[in-house]
């Protein structure tokens, strides 16, 4: 597993990297910015998280937009809304009812240049402790968080 660094445009980096490697995961920081949308020319597969919470829930309109500016260039992009940082206590509706609000913004087509998905990830203390210790997730002893990338994993559209 190799790693790279780049600011500003990052169009030709991904490029150049698509020729050695069948999968490429770009981590534009969570705001508009030229490393965003210039990635967004080059990618296949748009991955935005969400957290379980209204204000989260609210960039998505903002995300649309910029997303179908990227698909005027980028005809084959397809972007997927991911729940991220849901919460493990079964109790909770959050992830249910951003769910369920995800569902009525695609079917009232106000995230047209977006598809559902049916992965959530939730809050695990296991995400944070692998990074600090320069490991995937999949390296480490926690078997529900395993699972859950896997299952994003799979998740992934074929033929793009």
């Amino acid at each position: 597993m190799d790693s790279a660094e780049k600011t500003g445009d990052v169009y030709n980096t991904v490029i150049d990297l698509s020729k050695r490697y069948e999968y490429i995961i770009i981590d534009s920081g969570g705001r508009d910015s030229k490393e965003l949308r210039s990635a967004l020319i080059a990618s296949d597969i748009f991955y935005t998280p969400i957290k379980p919470s209204q204000i989260d829930i609210d960039t998505l309109g903002k995300m649309n937009e910029i997303v179908e500016h990227a698909k005027a260039l980028n005809k084959k992009l397809q972007s997927v809304a991911l729940i991220t940082h849901s919460p493990t206590n079964p109790n909770m509706d959050d992830k249910k009812e951003t769910e369920a609000i995800l569902e009525k913004m695609v079917a009232k087509q106000q995230m047209p240049n977006f598809i559902s998905s049916n992965i959530s990830i939730t809050y695990r203390s296991s995400y944070w402790r692998t990074m600090g210790r320069g490991l995937s997730v999949l390296e480490y002893s926690d078997n529900k968080a395993k699972n859950e990338i896997l299952s994003l994993g799979a998740f992934v559209p074929r033929g793009v």
